[in-house]
């Protein structure tokens, strides 16, 4: 009986151990794969987005980079719109946020400052003026040097 039941508890970890594996496998790749990039249009302002359309890739974001080339940025896209809440921690320089639902700029979030280290514990969080399916972020400055505005059409070219 006792071997048995050891054979059975056996089998149960092995199992274990292989879902662990290929669960962090998946969300280890997700993490450190390069983002693909994407033509994006704003209004007339033109960009290369990378693009974020995964759990693990959202995440990431921009975070841990010491700066983003000037007429680039990422595009964050979320399988329905939602007031999904944005914050700066682990970012190093600041941000602009345009804030999309179906192809159509719905508000601007200009000059977010970067996270302070040892400053508050919870960080700022940012949210849309409504529900939003998309939300590109820019290095600051570039909404008014692309003279964007709510109302805009967003176009992606992949």
């Amino acid at each position: 009986m006792k071997a048995n039941m050891r054979t059975t508890m056996y089998w149960i970890l092995l199992v274990i151990v292989i879902v662990i594996v290929i669960v962090g496998t998946w969300w280890l790749r997700g993490r450190s794969a390069p983002l693909q990039t994407a033509a994006l249009t704003v209004g007339t302002a033109q960009f290369t987005a990378e693009i974020a359309d995964t759990i693990p890739l959202r995440e990431r974001g921009l975070s841990g980079r010491e700066r983003l080339e000037d007429g680039y940025g990422i595009l964050f896209v979320f399988g329905s719109p939602a007031q999904h809440a944005f914050w700066m921690k682990g970012m190093r320089f600041a941000l602009d946020f345009v804030w999309i639902r179906d192809g159509r700029v719905i508000g601007v979030t200009e000059n977010v400052p970067p996270y302070a280290e040892g400053g508050s514990l919870v960080p700022q969080l940012y949210y849309p003026p409504s529900e939003a399916d998309r939300v590109l972020e820019l290095n600051a400055g570039e909404i008014g040097k692309g003279k964007i505005k709510i109302g805009d059409t967003v176009s992606v070219v992949h």
